[in-house]
């Protein structure tokens, strides 16, 4: 869970079955602002998205849960905003929003593995989550249209089919939530 005790957000993690008095433990505090976006199914790594203290640039990094070392894997940290990233269900892949064409757009990219991104979304998308088996890319169009595209192996990267409109939502794109 995130926190502002301190000033800023921070990431803490507490036993879900642990009551009032269990121990909290700090996962990553730092100047900036933290918050957690998704595990990894394997239990391994927590993704979360960076925001500087004034709120205006955001990143995606991954620190490992397993072990002592909590040092950060950077994902996504350019002069662009990278947020509302998830893993794949086999943790092999990340989806997240970045505006580097100049508005929110859907991208995959290896995780752990070197590679760019392949872009999903074709007119704008936001709030990018995948289906349970890995075989689709949910996110939400400008209008609030929630799009599916289709993802498959393709050697060392994913063949994307193009998205299709599901269904009109009230959804609106975040920067720090999903809503779905």
């Amino acid at each position: 869970f995130e926190s502002n005790r301190d000033g800023t957000f921070d990431i803490w993690r507490k036993p879900s079955t642990g009551g009032a008095g269990a121990a909290e433990e700090p996962v990553v505090t730092t100047p900036a602002n933290e918050w957690p976006l998704d595990w990894s199914r394997d239990g391994r790594f927590l993704l979360y998205q960076r925001t500087d203290e004034h709120y205006v640039s955001s990143d995606l990094l991954a620190v490992p849960m397993t072990g002592s070392d909590r040092t950060p894997i950077v994902i996504a940290a350019s002069e662009f905003e990278e947020r509302m990233g998830s893993f794949s269900p086999d943790g092999q892949w990340i989806a997240y929003e970045t505006d580097e064409s100049g508005r929110p757009e859907v991208v995959i990219r290896p995780f752990q593995r070197p590679g760019g991104y392949t872009r999903i979304s074709i007119d704008g998308g936001a709030s990018p989550r995948w289906s349970a088996d890995g075989d689709e890319i949910y996110f939400i169009a400008p209008d609030g249209t929630m799009m599916a595209a289709a993802v498959s192996p393709a050697g060392s990267r994913l063949a994307v089919g193009k998205p299709v409109a599901l269904f009109s939502t009230h959804i609106a794109g975040q920067i720090f939530t999903f809503q779905y």
